[in-house]
């Protein structure tokens, strides 16, 4: 028997990406924002409750001033990913920053020492897998190729996670899961 394909999303998944940005926004705006736990939005400007005109110069300042070879892998994901890598053939499947001229670059380099596959796209709903794990609860609910395993975030509490997709809280969950792939 082959190994599923397990499609696996970065930012917020295996990558502290909102943390990094929360850290961005604050030095940028020179005050105290809401960390990224209390969030109840996907969206970085409205998880941090930005005005309009905040919301304008913060992502105008994050395609120039923002460095993405800050993001890093969040503790303990070369082990996880290794022993996902027994059960699955992993591919990172992440959503480019079109604008940002170093966005993929850093994406490639964060993620090169786990030895994947990695995905650009937009269209995550086109990439053919077994599972996509993903923080974003609409890249779940639209669906695609795969059954969808929506990572447990605070900005995702409130959505909908229609079966056959399902809400995982744990690495431990995400690997029963391959271990219980067509048996």
């Amino acid at each position: 028997m082959s190994k599923p394909i397990f499609l696996c999303d970065v930012d917020g998944v295996i990558a502290d990406c909102q943390g990094t940005i929360h850290e961005f926004a604050q030095e940028l705006l020179s005050r105290d924002l809401p960390p990224p736990s209390t969030w109840r939005s996907y969206e970085f400007h409205e998880g941090m409750g930005f005005s309009k005109y905040d919301a304008e110069y913060f992502y105008r300042e994050v395609l120039t001033a923002f460095d993405p070879a800050e993001i890093r892998l969040y503790p303990g994901m070369y082990e996880t990913v290794d022993e996902l890598k027994e059960l699955a053939t992993v591919v990172f499947v992440t959503s480019p920053c079109k604008r940002h001229p170093e966005w993929m670059f850093a994406r490639e380099r964060l993620l090169e020492c786990l030895d994947c596959e990695v995905i650009h796209t937009h269209s995550k709903h086109r990439v053919q897998g077994d599972y996509l794990l993903d923080d974003k609860a609409s890249t779940i609910i639209k669906g695609g190729p795969w059954r969808g395993l929506l990572w447990d975030q605070p900005w995702n509490r409130n959505s909908p996670c229609p079966p056959p997709s399902e809400r995982v809280k744990s690495w431990e969950r995400v690997i029963e899961i391959l271990k219980g792939h067509e048996q």
